[in-house]
């Protein structure tokens, strides 16, 4: 845990050689150690930012459905994979998708998807149904429920560990950051904390 919290720290401080250096650590540890604690930490420490980041999962509300309807599930979802796909390089922002597409999965459960939809389940309005596709495409690819996301992101596309690590770094320090700026929002103004995204 305490080599993936390195890597994220040194990618929200922007130091790209610390991040090399510590994403071929964590694929080296990986590699050796048949627990695979670098992949677990990693995989628990980004779906841990999604769930409780979410408004209907109890987190802050602040993420611009883009008119795809309210704050349900799927919009929900749908908002932060955009928002990550802007702000970020399309390998990072894979791996917020990757997260949020388990994190609707573990929601919906055994029983299928979530009452009011989402990613992996019935899309929504608007948006979400796009993302609701990249979702389905991304699940084909490998990660999944109570799966590996460096396995399924690594399958997908073949490339080195150690570059998928520097990636969900970087997923990892932006959640974190986009997590504080919410709450932020939210401290500063209660009333509109739903009213759209972080500037």
């Amino acid at each position: 845990m305490r080599l993936v919290e390195r890597a994220a720290r040194a990618a929200e401080e922007g130091d790209a050689p610390a991040l090399a250096r510590l994403a071929e650590r964590m694929a080296a540890t990986d590699a050796v150690d048949g627990r695979r604690p670098p992949s677990r930490a990693l995989d628990f420490l980004l779906c841990d930012v999604v769930a409780s980041l979410a408004p209907h999962r109890g987190g802050p509300a602040g993420v611009d459905t883009g008119g795809a309807g309210g704050t349900g599930d799927a919009a929900w979802d749908a908002a932060l994979v955009r928002r990550a796909e802007r702000d970020l390089d399309p390998a990072a922002a894979r791996w917020v998708r990757a997260a949020v597409v388990t994190v609707a999965g573990v929601a919906k459960g055994p029983a299928g998807p979530r009452a009011s939809g989402g990613v992996g389940g019935a899309p929504e309005a608007g948006g979400a149904e796009a993302v609701g596709a990249e979702a389905a495409g991304l699940e084909a690819e490998g990660p999944v429920v109570g799966g590996d996301l460096v396995d399924g992101l690594a399958a997908s596309d073949g490339r080195p560990r150690a570059e998928l690590f520097r990636d969900g770094a970087l997923a990892l320090a932006w959640l974190r950051g986009y997590a504080r700026d919410l709450v932020t929002r939210a401290g500063q103004a209660p009333s509109a904390a739903g009213d759209g995204e972080p500037g």
